[in-house]
């Protein structure tokens, strides 16, 4: 996926010293690009209007699935041992999805700030390392 990002290019020099890239490197790239947006897409079903308020105030991610798409663990509002937050991330789970091309990372905790709310955008299926099949909301957080 670091390609796709920060692609690298294979330089070559023409006779008026000057650097182009190669045809072919350019359409390796677009392959490429066009492979990581299909894994992507792979088992999300996108409601025509986003649906419910998701009433969650913060999750913790167990699972990049993407660089703006994760996996998290909802946070469990009956834990009442505040020394010992991190244990409570084991209520439902979310897919957790952002326009803004924001890099999740594992064990990052996402708090829904003020001002704004959770809304379902779709479905995300795809097979547990049990192998069964897991169908999960997709959310985002949005303004009110």
């Amino acid at each position: 996926m670091a390609i796709l990002l920060y692609p690298s290019t294979n330089k070559v020099e023409n006779d008026d010293d000057s650097e182009k890239v190669t045809k072919e490197e350019t359409v390796i790239k677009e392959e490429k690009a066009d492979e990581g947006k299909d894994k992507m897409q792979e088992g999300v079903t996108f409601f025509d209007e986003p649906e419910d308020i998701v009433q969650e105030e913060s999750f913790r991610v167990f699972q990049v699935v993407n660089s703006n798409f994760a996996l998290a663990n909802a946070q469990d509002k009956t834990f009442s041992f505040e020394e010992y937050e991190e244990l409570s991330y084991t209520g439902a789970v979310y897919a957790l999805y952002n326009e803004d091309n924001k890099d999740y990372s594992n064990d990052e905790i996402v708090k829904v700030p003020h001002g704004k709310e959770i809304k379902q955008l779709g479905t995300y299926r795809y097979i547990a390392p049990n192998e069964t099949f897991k169908t999960v909301p997709v959310i985002m957080i949005v303004d009110k």
